[in-house]
Formats: C-alpha cells, structure tokens, sequence
C-alpha cells in the first residue's frame, strides 16, 4: 500500500493548501520528499543537479528563495522535477511569486501535481515529519497484508510456515496462546480470543476479507 500524493492533498495539517496544477498525477506514489533550497540557483546548479533528486517519486517542498527575483526560474525546476520522474511540488509562497500559465500548463500537461500554501504554516518540517509517519503507517500495513495474503495460500498442513506468517504478523501470538492454556479457557472461546489478539491493530480496517478469511488456520496450530 503507497503513499500518493492525493492522501498527503487530504492531510488535515494541510487544509488550506491549493491544488494549481497537475490534477492527473494526484495517483502518483510517494516515495521521498525533501526541500528545494539552493539545488536549482543558477549559481550553483551545475554543482548540485546531479548530485540531488536521483530517485523516483521524489515530492518536493520549496519557497523558491532563489527565485525571488527571477519568477521564471520556477518553470526550469517545473521541468527538472518532471524529467527526474518527480511526484509533485508544495510550493510555501511566501514571496507572492506568480505561477505562470506557463508553469500551469506544463504541469496539467505531465500530470505534475503543483499545490501552493499562502501562509508560513505548517513548517516544512511538520510537513515533512507527518508525511514520514503517514509512509511508515502505509508501508506497514503494506507488509502486513502480504503475510496475510501469503497465509490464504498455505495449505492448512504447512504449519512450520503457518506458525512463522503469524509470527511475522504479531510476535506476541505464541505468547498468547500459552497464556489462555495456562488460565483454563474452553477451546472455543480460547480461539475465538487469539484470533482478536491476533489481528489487532491498525491493520484490521485495511482488509478486513483477508482477516477473515485467514482466521481459520489459526485452528491449524492450536
């Protein structure tokens, strides 16, 4: 499960930013965000174009500072995020720089999500902190369901690969088990509970068909 640039659009930290452009890539996953800074500054781009965004789905956050005073320089970043396979652009405008239809029509072009925020908040930090937690949320969950997919494929008799997938998916299971045992509760409630402990979390909502159809081998090592 991927990050896109549509969840982080839908963050509420993020309310009052303003989609400009690149409507058609708000699918885009996000692998990477970062600040554009001095990268693209005429004076020292040629040190630093190659050494920096070298990795898909790069979302980029910027004040374009070092475009201040030369508002077209922001359409040779446009063009640059783009051919480096580039998710998206938060641009903090805090200069009242103009976004050029150039810049607009370009981007609705590529589908290149450009979005604008007209106040100094949120921080780019914050934004930058919430979109890592929001990556390792999706990045777990994304995990998570591969072990429960990989459970729905095992034969009920694989119980070496069984008792390890359930490993995977809540270390705590094992200890569980050994827990009801030892307190004397009937077969059926007894699974009834490992199951709940099993599959809680915040994985649960994700795929909850998956979850139930999984439930059953837990009879299988029990």
């Amino acid at each position: 499960m991927k990050l896109t640039v549509q969840d982080i659009y839908n963050f509420p930290i993020l309310e009052k930013m303003q989609l400009i452009a690149g409507k058609g890539g708000l699918k885009k996953a996000v692998i990477h965000c970062g600040i554009l800074d001095y990268e693209y500054d005429k004076d020292v781009s040629s040190k630093y174009y190659d050494y920096n965004y070298q990795m898909d789905g790069f979302l980029t956050l910027t004040s374009f500072l070092y475009a201040k005073n030369d508002p077209n320089l922001i359409f040779d970043a446009v063009k640059k995020l783009v051919s480096k396979k580039g998710s998206g652009l938060i641009i903090k405008n805090i200069f009242k720089l103009p976004i050029s239809d150039k810049v607009i029509k370009y981007a609705n072009r590529m589908d290149f999500p450009i979005f604008i925020l007209n106040d100094s908040y949120p921080f780019f930090e914050d934004i930058i902190v919430a979109i890592n937690k929001a990556k390792e949320l999706y990045e777990s969950v994304y995990y998570t369901e591969n072990k429960i997919n990989k459970l729905l494929t095992t034969h009920e008799d694989d119980r070496h690969t069984i008792s390890n997938l359930i490993y995977d998916i809540n270390p705590s299971f094992f200890r569980a088990i050994g827990t009801y045992r030892t307190a004397g509760i009937s077969r059926t409630r007894y699974i009834s509970q490992i199951r709940q402990d099993l599959y809680r979390g915040a994985f649960a909502p994700y795929f909850p068909l998956a979850i139930y159809q999984a439930s059953h081998f837990i009879s299988a090592i029990v």
